[in-house]
């Protein structure tokens, strides 16, 4: 049986972008610091499916792999002396409401189809009854436990995560402070004020019920992150980590 992910020599990161994690902002860095012809979106790119992403779809040269794709979809090319793997948390409540209201800006641009799809005119009691959407982090990071992820960072650190991890990779730091200076967050609701995206704490019992794995994994990614265990991937890897810039080849 052939090895995916030797059709693949450039690969090196893979970023699993659990949804409203930030996710976008960190790709404007990888794009920064990599090059667009060297990053490969999933959904954009790749096209979204339930099955999984295989090493033919992808471009020879690609060095970064991100996307709302689950770790399961990734297991026939993933290999972990080889490729980095990494991700974003926020804490369960924030993002779980953050994606409600996520849901409710779609419908400015959205078709018929996606409007029937997601519902966006429903109340926050009926959203809390969608199974889907319920431990997001658990569904997207399951199959992998948090210690054999090479960097687990949070959106409620986010910078200084962002910068952690540009000193772990060898990227470089000024560069990367020079992305955030002018894409400090990318994706905000901005339809929305923010003081309107809130909902009764009355729901909160309901809200840690739908997202009590998610809240157990972000518990222990703050211990660990406390404990420094991040800095594992300064050793995960002996194989020479130099990214180019962009344009280069």
């Amino acid at each position: 049986m052939s090895d995916p992910g030797r059709e693949l020599p450039d690969l090196e990161l893979i970023f699993v972008h659990i949804p409203k994690t930030a996710g976008n902002t960190l790709m404007n860095v990888l794009v920064h610091t990599y090059g667009r012809d060297r990053v490969c979106f999933y959904g954009e790119d790749l096209p979204r499916r339930k099955g999984p992403v295989t090493a033919t779809e992808l471009a020879p040269a690609t060095r970064v792999l991100m996307g709302h794709f689950t770790f399961r979809q990734l297991a026939a090319l993933y290999r972990p002396q080889r490729h980095r793997l990494i991700t974003f948390l926020r804490e369960p409540r924030a993002r779980y409401i953050s994606h409600f209201f996520h849901l409710k800006r779609l419908q400015e641009n959205a078709n018929p189809g996606l409007l029937d799809r997601v519902r966006v005119h429903e109340p926050f009691a009926v959203y809390l009854l969608w199974l889907q959407y319920h431990n997001q982090i658990s569904r997207y990071l399951a199959g992998v436990e948090l210690s054999d992820l090479d960097y687990v960072g949070t959106v409620e650190r986010f910078e200084e995560d962002i910068l952690m991890l540009a000193e772990l990779m060898g990227w470089d730091r000024e560069a990367v402070k020079g992305v955030l200076s002018w894409a400090p967050r990318v994706n905000v609701n901005t339809s929305i004020p923010a003081s309107r995206q809130r909902v009764s704490p009355l729901y909160d019992p309901f809200i840690r019920f739908a997202n009590r794995t998610d809240i157990e994994i972000y518990s222990s990614a703050l211990s660990a992150s406390r404990s420094g265990d991040n800095e594992v991937l300064s050793s995960r890897s002996e194989r020479p980590h130099t990214p180019s810039r962009p344009g280069s080849r």
